[in-house]
């Protein structure tokens, strides 16, 4: 069993009003898991996080994991404990 906390900001935060949650994913989870459970705990980010009837984000949001970004890497295999911040990408000028 994998427990993990998801930080939501931006965009996450203002479509959810929630500032975390902790999600629990079976041994051997990926990033596309974490995602489809996300959207069952959290059903206010499918559509502005979340895509509809798919186990991937928008476009304008990622992760973070460790300092590291991960955007379409679905497969990418999570471990116990993890904290994932749910970010969204900003546009400067």
């Amino acid at each position: 069993m994998i427990k993990c906390i998801v930080e939501m900001y931006g965009i996450a935060l203002d479509a959810s009003g929630i500032n975390e949650v902790e999600l629990v994913l079976k041994d051997g989870a990926r990033l596309g898991d974490l995602i489809a459970e996300l959207r069952n705990k959290v059903p206010e980010l499918d559509g502005p996080v979340i895509e509809s009837d798919k186990n991937i984000l928008v476009g304008r949001c990622l992760f973070n994991i460790d300092g590291r970004f991960y955007f379409g890497e679905e497969d990418t295999e999570l471990r116990n404990g993890v904290r994932v911040r749910l970010l969204t990408l900003a546009t400067g000028g």
